[in-house]
């Protein structure tokens, strides 16, 4: 899902993906109550979800303190990469997605999603066909 905002985005500029790589279990704290009750850096599942977090399998990250970067609110055990998606390689990989059911309209599912989906679909030709 985040690579489909990373290529969708600035099609003329390099991108940059960050991918978190977090414990899969997931306590009672980090499930219910309020993020702003939280003292360290967890993974948050909001309790009100709209057919947009759906869509996207909204998860987020919660730091307590703002101020201090990612890397240094994360657990010990939690790690952050930064990957770097050429400007060249956007267009073949929104295609790839879009094919794979990776769109506007898969991940915005409201008239918006559908009409930008259309308006790209219908303007795109698949660049993995030569000219």
């Amino acid at each position: 899902m985040a690579l489909y905002f990373v290529v969708e985005a600035e099609p003329e500029k390099d991108g940059e993906l960050f991918a978190l790589r977090a414990g899969k279990q997931v306590s009672v704290v980090e499930r219910s109550g309020s993020p702003f009750s939280l003292h360290n850096a967890v993974k948050y599942f909001p309790t009100i979800v709209t057919q947009r977090i759906r869509a996207q399998e909204g998860l987020f990250v919660v730091c307590a303190e703002l101020e201090t970067p990612l890397d240094d609110a994360l657990p010990p055990e939690w790690e952050c990469e930064r990957l770097i998606i050429p400007a060249n390689c956007k267009e073949k990989l929104r295609y790839a997605l879009y094919r794979l059911g990776v769109h506007a309209s898969s991940l915005f599912p409201d008239i918006d999603g559908l009409s930008a989906r259309l308006q790209w679909q219908h303007a795109v030709r698949s660049p993995f066909v030569k000219a």
